[in-house]
């Protein structure tokens, strides 16, 4: 009597199938080959990176996905944007300072609270003082105001910006 094998369906067909499969494909040497889309013809081709302006994403669920996020993000309070970053740093301070540009230009200062860099909005020339800039105050969820002599300065935020013009550092007198 001839020796018995014991082959199961399943693996019968696996084997059947990877031979079929590797008797019909081609063998591709190493490098990716590819059709030039100026012909016909198959080149080799490393691959190679491309720039992020070479990448576009048109869809309306990404679009829609991207308008619904903003519009989220635009509704937080100043509180609810600021309580991930309480939570790392428990005893975070909001204290009005005022950071110079470099030390080489001390006069050139950005008004920040806490971790949250103001932005002065509108254009212009504005005559501010050190003082005046430490003297804003927060006159709403994502603005805050000072007073100078040349009028009322309004300040923000960067997420509370629109498509106004804004001012990060501006020269103290």
């Amino acid at each position: 009597m001839p020796p018995s094998y014991a082959v199961s369906r399943r693996t019968f067909l696996q084997s059947a199938t990877l031979a079929s499969v590797g008797n019909i494909l081609p063998v591709f040497p190493a490098p990716v080959l590819a059709l030039r889309s100026d012909s016909s013809q198959i080149v080799q081709s490393p691959l190679e990176e491309f720039s992020y302006g070479e990448v576009a994403l048109h869809s309306a669920l990404h679009e829609e996905q991207m308008q619904q996020t903003h519009a989220v993000l635009m509704d937080l309070s100043d509180d609810a944007l600021m309580r991930p970053f309480r939570m790392m740093a428990v005893d975070l301070p909001m204290k009005i300072r005022l950071e110079a540009v470099d030390p080489q230009h001390r006069d050139t200062v950005a008004l920040v609270v806490g971790p949250v860099v103001l932005f002065a909005v509108g254009d212009g020339e504005r005559k501010i003082t050190r003082a005046q800039l430490m003297a804003a105050k927060k006159n709403g969820a994502r603005s805050w105001q000072l007073e100078t002599v040349s009028g009322v300065v309004k300040m923000v935020p960067f997420i509370g910006l629109g498509d106004e013009e804004y001012s990060t550092y501006l020269r103290v007198t």
